[in-house]
């Protein structure tokens, strides 16, 4: 349980063990002869590296209230010029000792944001669909020539309040509106 404004210990544990499972495979040999104390072993690999262990990437730590954001799906498709960004939130209610998905007085809103911050839609609820009129289009960098807005991403901000306690928890997604489909023999953006 961690404890506010004290040290508190966080313990991590690393194997680099390989078996049939693991990526690279490898497999125990137990040791069983004079030569080694007992239960030492050996890995058996066929591959021409050494298999270090470690923690390679960053690792964040973080806090949540009791009642937070535990996951947001977005859809995006287009309409002409207007986009759509349809958005289903789950929060979790730890404290209530309810069901994990129950969210019975959260209340959630959602702001869509333009990348100078200006707030281009606004919904309330777990679910539904912001419209944008005159959308600026997710494209791959290279796709259009001289389009200073290739890879353009608004940010969806969700803010779940417990109606309870009034805790907040905010969420920051980037978004890009665009489409993908393909046909037999093509792959599509934006149609």
């Amino acid at each position: 349980e961690l404890k506010p404004a004290e040290d508190n210990l966080i313990t991590v544990a690393i194997n680099n063990t390989l078996s049939s499972d693991t990526v690279p495979q490898g497999s125990v040999v137990w040791q069983n002869n004079a030569r080694f104390p007992a239960g030492y072993f050996t890995l058996n690999y066929n591959f021409d590296f050494f298999n270090y262990a470690g923690i390679h990437r960053s690792v964040f730590l973080y806090t949540t209230p009791k009642v937070f954001i535990d996951d947001i799906d977005v859809t995006t498709k287009i309409d002409g010029t207007t986009g759509h960004v349809t958005y289903a939130i789950r929060t979790v209610a730890e404290a209530r000792n309810a069901p994990l998905e129950d969210t019975q007085g959260v209340d959630v809103t959602v702001e869509l944001r333009d990348q100078t911050g200006k707030v281009v839609g606004t919904a309330d609820g777990s679910s539904g669909e912001i419209s944008v009129p005159n959308a600026k289009l997710w494209w791959p960098f290279t796709m259009v020539q001289n389009d200073r807005d290739a890879g353009y991403l608004y940010t969806l901000v969700v803010t779940s309040t417990d109606s309870e306690s009034k805790e907040r928890d905010v969420y920051r997604l980037k978004v890009g509106i665009r489409t993908v489909s393909w046909t037999e023999k093509q792959f599509l953006i934006n149609n």
